[in-house]
């Protein structure tokens, strides 16, 4: 039996057979290898598949290539590698702890919502500022005794550059044109924002739904783009 990719539009034999889930589009599998190592060298996840991602329909559901589907395409593990950190680095965040220089993940909604870190390995009690990256202590009565020495100054070095911090992960962002629309580019992340206000737009990869709030922002919030 026979199928024909739905990218490359040759017929391939069905062993060759690649299928994404949730839309049930039928690749080669090797152009969709290539295709993957593309966004993986790009730093994106989830991967959308090809097609959903250049169609104009916006009330379609578009599949997302899984891991059943990655491993069947022969990746170096190097790549293999890379692709399963963007798929962690979805649902956690990456920390290190300056005390005993070792790196951990945790639950990135635990991270967006705490002020503080705690090292999460038992020989270690470190705790710090998720802002300033420094060692607080706890009173008797559990309160913080804290203040951030430099965080004015990062605040006056931010408006200075013009960097506005994302919402999603609060990583600094500087913008190099005149279009207020901003892509955070950490891996994972996958928040637009805007310039102007500094309010989330929208978190997704998926092209219709990022253009349809785009539209939705920039026709009854803000301008996209400056004035001349």
């Amino acid at each position: 039996a026979t199928f024909e990719c739905s990218v490359c539009m040759d017929t391939h034999p069905e062993d060759d057979l690649a299928v994404v889930e949730g839309c049930g589009h039928k690749f080669c599998r090797f152009g969709t290898k290539d295709y993957v190592i593309s966004k993986i060298g790009e730093g994106r996840y989830p991967i959308q598949c090809p097609v959903c991602q250049s169609s104009n329909t916006p009330d379609a559901t578009p599949g997302f290539l899984n891991r059943t589907l990655i491993e069947q395409l022969g990746l170096t593990e190097e790549q293999y590698n890379q692709w399963i950190k963007l798929e962690l680095a979805e649902h956690s965040v990456s920390i290190d702890c300056r005390r005993c220089n070792r790196s951990s993940t945790v639950d990135r909604a635990d991270y967006t919502d705490e002020k503080y870190l705690r090292c999460p390995h038992d020989d270690c009690d470190n705790f710090w500022c998720k802002e300033c990256q420094q060692s607080v202590t706890v009173d008797p009565m559990g309160e913080v005794v804290h203040s951030c020495d430099g965080t004015a100054e990062l605040a006056g070095l931010m408006e200075q550059q013009g960097w506005k911090a994302c919402p999603g992960c609060r990583t600094p962002i500087e913008r190099t044109y005149g279009c207020n629309h901003m892509t955070c580019p950490t891996p994972g992340c996958n928040t637009h924002f805007c310039y102007v206000c500094g309010d989330s737009i929208v978190r997704s990869v998926v092209k219709a739904t990022v253009d349809r709030e785009l539209e939705r922002h920039y026709s009854t919030v803000c301008d996209l783009f400056e004035a001349p």
